[in-house]
């Protein structure tokens, strides 16, 4: 499974901000439509910090080399 796959799966989605944001993408979780992170310019930094954002930095490591394998 990809990270990709794993964020799909775990409710985000990836939508496009404004320039004035730093980055073209930004992520949303599918059951808090009314959310959204951006600034990302591209869709793996994106899913990358939504990771981190929600199990914390060490547990994102372990999560992204789990996933790898």
């Amino acid at each position: 499974m990809t990270l990709t796959q794993f964020a799909k799966l775990s409710g985000i989605k990836i939508v496009e901000c404004g320039k004035e944001w730093g980055g073209k993408y930004g992520y949303i979780y599918i059951d808090h439509p009314n959310i959204t992170n951006c600034g990302y310019k591209t869709h793996k930094e994106a899913y990358t910090s939504w990771l981190t954002d929600t199990f914390g930095e060490a547990p994102a490591k372990a999560l992204m080399q789990l996933l790898k394998e």
